[in-house]
């Protein structure tokens, strides 16, 4: 393996808690007015599955977007793309908060499911506004009540976490 392939599983995958990579760029190009740069590791993750793309910078330069596209993890960045050796730097801040609610959602999806039968159909995750779709018609305030009290008691026994 070459220094500049693409790594099999990139590092925010293998190590979620790294911040900081050294690493290289593989292909640079353009995309709605910005240079993206493709690298052969991240640490920064991608936008899907309802969570925003992690920020940061690649090179000291601030990454606007992550995205997956046509195979690739291209970091939209705002400034002329760099060449060779690089250090990502990842925006822990933003990366724990999300981490926090992307677990939260998790947790009251499945205490949803097993309390009520409840399946969640839909999750956004935003920086000032996060929501959970389920398929309940409605939903009474007792299940509501119900509902937090049985995540607050799941929250407070302090279960183990784990990715996959």
């Amino acid at each position: 393996m070459r220094p500049d392939d693409p790594v099999e599983v990139p590092t925010f995958e293998r190590d979620p808690m790294c911040v900081r990579l050294d690493t290289v760029v593989v292909s640079t190009g353009e995309a709605e007015g910005h240079d993206y740069v493709v690298l052969a590791d991240t640490v920064l993750y991608p936008e899907g599955g309802g969570q925003p793309a992690d920020h940061g910078t690649v090179g000291g330069i601030t990454v606007l977007d992550v995205r997956r596209e046509e195979g690739e993890i291209r970091h939209v960045i705002g400034g002329a793309a760099p060449t060779g050796s690089v250090v990502v730097e990842l925006d822990w801040v933003r990366r724990f908060d999300h981490m926090q609610q992307h677990t939260a959602q998790h947790l009251l999806t499945a205490v949803a499911d097993t309390r009520f039968g409840w399946k969640t159909t839909a999750f956004h995750l935003g920086e000032h506004l996060s929501d959970i779709e389920v398929d309940a018609a409605e939903v009474s305030p007792e299940q509501l009540t119900e509902l937090e009290e049985a995540v607050a008691s799941e929250i407070r026994a302090a279960r183990r976490v784990t990715a996959r």
